[in-house]
């Protein structure tokens, strides 16, 4: 049985690799703005509504919590629960990915029939004229596999949200400093959702290009073009280009939960850090 590590979240490593594997290598010049970022991913409505929310809040009076320091005495428990549920949340995505699908990703010779099948075996592949059969070899090996991960990233993210609004209100609960944090967060959340929703679905088109070109790479790599049942099994060996696919899907998986979990981690770490409702006044 193919055995995959426990991965690192590394998104911008993962998302390099993929585009190279897929011909697609990222633009030339220095990485962009983090604020310009911000801005191309807010959703207008939304973003207008948090630059109310800003506005009111800086012609407000200013409140006095804290946001470094210990944890208030009520903050402290919730604080433990988010990493409690969130670390069952990562273990159950890992989980769920630890088992390539289909079973051909994980099996030489399934592999090698598919491959077969389509006629990608014994000739030496060439880029135009088997484009058809890459695509359909892709479509028969590849696509289930981005779609168990969109299925598994989809679930997750739904678990995050959840656990979010959850512990809304046991942070509201906290103070009037963490009840205006609590605010910020959905107004915030509510205006990056819809980019986030995008970055996953331009993520899957790249992992179906990178699919098409490393498989396109290995075959032009195998020891005799004329072999129509090669040994595929280097294939899944570490440092081999499938393994390292299904081990940047799980990367990128990772990732993704990071990116989700983080913002939440943030919100309740401030909020416990921000007092409750009889400390951090004078």
């Amino acid at each position: 049985m193919l055995a995959l590590g426990t991965p690192e979240a590394d998104l911008s490593g993962v998302l390099r690799r993929l585009r190279s594997r897929a011909d697609d290598p990222l633009p030339a010049g220095p990485p962009p703005n983090p604020a310009t970022t911000l801005a191309n991913a807010l959703d207008v409505p939304r973003a207008i509504a948090l630059s109310d929310l800003l506005s009111s809040r800086a012609s407000g009076p200013q409140t006095r919590g804290r946001l470094d320091g210990a944890f208030s005495e009520a903050g402290a428990p919730i604080v433990a629960e988010t990493a409690r549920q969130l670390t069952q949340v990562r273990a159950r995505l890992m989980s769920a990915l630890t088992r390539p699908r289909p079973a051909a990703l994980a099996d030489p010779l399934l592999l090698q029939a598919a491959l077969r099948s389509h006629g990608l075996l014994g000739k030496v592949v060439d880029k135009g004229a088997d484009k058809a059969a890459l695509a359909a070899a892709a479509a028969e090996l590849g696509a289930p596999l981005r779609d168990h991960f969109h299925q598994k990233v989809s679930f997750m993210r739904r678990e995050v949200a959840w656990l979010r609004q959850d512990l809304s209100a046991s942070v509201r609960l906290l103070g009037p400093e963490a009840a205006e944090l609590a605010a910020l967060d959905a107004t915030l959340e509510a205006a990056m959702s819809l980019a986030i929703t995008a970055r996953v679905e331009d993520t899957l088109r790249q992992l179906d290009r990178a699919f098409v070109g490393g498989l396109r790479q290995a075959l032009g790599k195998l020891p005799s073009a004329t072999d129509d049942a090669p040994d595929l099994s280097r294939w899944l060996w570490p440092g081999g280009w499938l393994r390292g696919h299904l081990e940047d899907v799980r990367r990128l998986a990772l990732s993704l939960y990071e990116l989700e979990a983080s913002g939440l981690r943030a919100l309740v770490d401030s909020a416990a850090r921000a007092g409750s409702p009889t400390e951090n006044r004078t």
